[in-house]
Parts: C-alpha cells; structure tokens; sequence
C-alpha cells in the first residue's frame, strides 16, 4: 500500500474544520482562529464538506494508480458513503446531534484502514 500521506492529512482537517463549526463559542474563548470564527459556521461547515468530497473523490486515485486491488474497493466505498451521509446530515440544519455526524466520519475511517490492512496482509 504505496501512496502518500497528504490523503490522511486532508481528511483530519476537514474533520477538524467540521468539528471548528460546531464549537464556535469555545474558539471564542480559546482566541482560536478557526474557519468557523473568520467565515462563520455555516460557511467553515461548506467548507469542511468541500474537502470531504475531495477526499471521496480522491478515493479512485489508488485504484487508478495500481495500488490497491478490486478486493479493496468494498471498504473504500462503505467509507464513502458514510462519509456522504454525514456530511449531508451536517449540512442540514434541522440536525440534532451533529458531533455524532464527525465521529462516524471517524470510526468509518479507521475501520477502512483497518479492513485495507487485513486486505493487504491476507492476499499478500
């Protein structure tokens, strides 16, 4: 499993950036200069979920690149589509409990690397 670690480093911040949104008073008191104190929740929150659609869309690049077999896709595309149905409920205003969203988006996505790993190291 090849590749590069800027994938990894995208998905944290656009997690970071969402979880910035939902705790905008605390970046107040913090003096933090999040994208949620510049831009404002609505907007760090369209952000966030910009970034995440690169993520799933860059999740073709290891499949185009050799790097993973087709037995791989499988999780690549349930991460997916958690990832997609968080960020719409987090982009829906009527949703309660929008932490629960970013902490999917997590364990999604620790659970994909883990299923890549055992993957990698049963098909050798």
């Amino acid at each position: 499993m090849s590749g590069s670690i800027w994938p990894i480093i995208v998905f944290c911040s656009s997690g970071n950036h969402a979880a910035d949104a939902l705790d905008v008073e605390g970046d107040r008191r913090t003096g933090s200069r999040s994208l949620a104190i510049i831009f404002g929740a609505r907007q760090a929150m369209r952000i966030s979920a910009s970034v995440f659609a690169l993520v799933i869309a860059g999740s073709a690049v290891p499949f185009a690149a050799g790097w993973f077999g087709w037995l791989c896709l499988l999780p690549i595309i349930a991460f997916d589509a958690v990832v997609i149905w968080s960020v719409l409920q987090l982009l829906d205003s009527r949703t309660q409990q929008k932490l629960r969203y970013i902490h999917s988006i997590y364990l999604a996505g620790t659970a994909t690397v883990l299923a890549l790993i055992v993957i990698r190291l049963v098909t050798g």
